[in-house]
């Protein structure tokens, strides 16, 4: 849901917003969902991070983001992020972002292996 109003220059502003939600995800449970099924659906080498509270039109959220490492290396960097449903615990997803993901990786490893040559 989009709301737009237009706001005369130099004017004083101020916004309130309330929403009320069941958590039934913490973040930590969110980032044991999103490593679990990183690990049973995608690859060895992508963990999750430390999730972020996340609003849109579509719900509310923990989006976390997946991390790619290499055992000789650690960390290489971010590769994209997934969204945990707060009252479900349900990761919303594409193929589309899993593709992204596993590319982003994919470069991430070519980079790394390219500057140990």
């Amino acid at each position: 849901m989009a709301v737009s109003i237009q706001i005369p220059e130099q004017a004083e502003v101020s916004f309130k917003l309330e929403i009320v939600a069941k958590a039934n995800v913490t973040p930590y449970g969110a980032k044991q969902i999103v490593d679990d099924f990183l690990l049973n659906s995608v690859g060895n080498l992508l963990y999750a991070s430390e999730p972020e509270f996340f609003i849109s039109e579509a719900g509310i959220f923990w989006r976390v983001p997946v991390d790619y490492a290499l055992p000789s290396k650690g960390k290489l960097g971010t590769v994209g992020s997934l969204l945990v449903d707060i009252q479900t615990g349900e990761i919303v997803r594409s193929i589309k972002d899993i593709e992204q993901i596993q590319a982003n990786a994919e470069n991430l490893y070519r980079i790394a292996i390219s500057q140990t040559e």
